[in-house]
C-alpha cells in the first residue's frame, strides 16, 4: 500500500498540537477564560492512572466482548428510536444517491482542486494512518509515562479492530454495488454474496456500510472522549468525517446512503470502548456537545449537512 508521507506528517503535526494543548491547559492555572476547574481535570487523570485494568493486550482480547455488547445493545428495545432515525437518514439519502454520485463525479472529473480535495478526504479514513496515530500516542505515553496517552492508543486500536470486523460482516451480508460498478440506479444489493466471488470482485459488493467512515468516526470518538477538555477535537473531527464522505462518493467508492451506518458503527464502538471522561465544573457538564447529520437537497446541490451544538 502506497503511503503518502505528506498526510503522515499532517497526522504527526495534529498529534503534536494535540499533546501540546494538554501541557498548556495543565500549566495555565490562571486563565480566566478556561471553563474547566483544573483540580477536577487532575482528579479525572488520577482515575485513569489508577486504572490497573488497562493492559497491552486488551486492544485485542477485549474485541469479542465489544462485539457481543454491541450486538446486545442493538437488540435492546430502547434502541428502536435510534434505529428508526438511522433507517430514515439512510432511506432519505438512498433516494438521491444517483444524483449525488453524478454531481460529485462531474466535479471530480472536471475540477483538479476538487479532485485533490476528495483524495485527501478519502485518506482521512485510511486505517493505516489511524494505526500510525495510535503508535504516536503509545510512544508518547511510554516516553512520558502518560497513562492517558497509552489508554488512548489502546482504545483506538481496539475500536478499529472491533468496528472493522463488524463492517466486514455487514458488507458480506448486504453485498451492495459501489457507484463505479453499479448496474442499477442506486446500486444492486446481492444479499449474502458468495464469499469467493466477494473476494475476487470486492467493489461489486463492499459499498454498504463505509469502512472509511466507520474508522474515522471511531478514532474521533475515542480521542474526544479521552480528552474532553480539548474542545476542538469534535468540530474538527466531524468536519473531517464530512470531507471523507464527500471524497468517498466522488471517487465512486460509496453512495451517500452508505455513510449513516458507518457513522453509527464508529460512534457506537468508540463510546463503548472509550466512555467519555466526565469532568464537571460548577455550572455545566463538559459533555454537552452534540452533532446531527442530515441530507440536504438545494437546487442542484446534494450532500450531507452537519449541525454542531456546543
Amino acid at each position: 500500500m502506497k503511503i503518502k508521507l505528506t498526510f503522515i506528517f499532517g497526522l504527526l503535526f495534529f498529534c503534536n498540537i494535540f499533546l501540546n494543548a494538554q501541557d498548556e491547559i495543565a500549566n495555565d492555572s490562571t486563565s480566566a477564560t478556561d471553563s474547566l476547574n483544573l483540580s477536577e481535570i487532575a482528579m479525572g487523570l488520577d482515575e485513569i492512572k489508577s486504572d490497573s485494568s488497562i493492559t497491552w493486550h486488551q486492544m485485542i482480547t477485549k474485541v469479542p466482548k465489544d462485539i457481543y455488547e454491541f450486538s446486545g445493545s442493538a437488540l435492546n428495545s430502547n434502541q428502536i428510536p435510534l434505529f428508526a432515525g438511522l433507517a430514515a437518514a439512510t432511506g432519505a439519502l438512498y433516494l438521491i444517491d444517483r444524483e449525488g454520485w453524478n454531481f460529485n463525479k462531474r466535479l471530480f472529473d472536471t475540477s483538479p482542486p476538487f479532485h485533490t480535495f476528495s483524495d485527501i478526504g478519502v485518506d482521512f479514513g485510511n486505517e493505516t494512518y489511524h494505526l500510525i496515530l495510535a503508535g504516536v500516542f503509545a510512544a508518547y505515553g511510554l516516553a512520558d509515562d502518560n497513562s492517558r496517552a497509552l489508554k488512548t492508543a489502546s482504545n483506538v486500536v481496539e475500536a478499529l479492530i472491533a468496528s472493522g470486523i463488524s463492517v466486514q460482516i455487514f458488507k458480506r451480508i448486504f453485498g451492495r454495488e459501489s457507484p463505479e460498478l453499479s448496474t442499477q440506479n442506486s446500486g444492486y444489493w446481492k444479499l449474502f454474496p458468495n464469499l469467493a466471488e466477494y473476494q475476487r470482485h470486492q467493489p461489486k459488493y463492499y459499498a454498504y456500510p463505509s469502512g472509511h467512515i466507520t474508522t474515522l468516526t471511531a478514532t474521533v470518538t475515542v480521542l474526544a472522549n479521552n480528552y474532553p477538555e480539548v474542545k476542538w477535537i469534535k468540530p474538527v473531527g466531524y468536519a473531517m468525517i464530512a470531507i471523507c464522505g464527500m471524497g468517498l462518493v466522488s471517487r465512486g467508492m460509496h453512495w451517500y446512503s452508505d455513510l449513516p451506518m458507518g457513522i453509527f458503527l464508529g460512534y457506537t464502538f468508540g463510546n463503548l470502548i472509550a466512555p467519555e471522561i466526565k469532568i464537571n465544573n460548577d455550572e455545566n457538564n463538559i459533555s454537552e456537545n452534540s452533532i446531527k447529520f442530515s441530507p440536504f437537497l438545494f437546487s442542484k446541490d446534494i450532500g450531507l449537512a452537519i449541525s454542531y451544538t456546543f
